[in-house]
């Protein structure tokens, strides 16, 4: 059985449960209002003002967007600038550890490495490529990241 046209948006989604239970209730009050009047059983609503009510029921929701608009465009981006840094000020501290743990892993894996080889300690190639830069002497190194020695 096909869907009606009333039960989907233009998406062709249909509505929540809660939605369709909303629009029968209003529906069904609606007929009850009206059935109301027609039987005289609202007398009592004479005597109340029905266009000053939405008058300032209208007032109120100019005010209260008003207020809204004002505090999301003003103060809403200073509190989430406040947050912003707070939260890079966190990562940067994460980074921080993690680029920390990370070298610390590394030297340990190269000292671990050099002893293996029995080739020389990092530091003293570092060293020794300092002097090459500064010789100005290009720097060569070998397929896993090693200076050659010159002959």
């Amino acid at each position: 059985m096909p869907r009606r046209a009333s039960d989907r948006d233009p998406n062709g989604k249909r509505p929540c449960a809660i939605c369709r239970t909303l629009r029968v209730v209003i529906v069904f009050a609606l007929l009850v209002v009206a059935l109301m009047a027609y039987a005289d059983k609202l007398a009592w609503l004479k005597d109340i003002q029905f266009t000053d009510i939405f008058a300032y029921a209208i007032a109120v929701a100019f005010v209260v967007v008003l207020v809204f608009k004002t505090w999301q465009e003003y103060w809403k981006p200073k509190q989430d600038e406040k947050g912003r840094e707070e939260r890079r000020e966190e990562m940067e501290k994460l980074f921080d550890e993690m680029d920390e743990a990370v070298a610390k892993r590394e030297a340990e894996e190269a000292m671990k490495a050099a002893v293996e080889h029995h080739d020389p300690a990092p530091d003293d190639i570092v060293q020794d490529s300092a002097v090459d830069a500064e010789a100005g002497q290009p720097e060569q190194l070998d397929i896993f990241g090693y200076q050659i020695k010159d002959k």
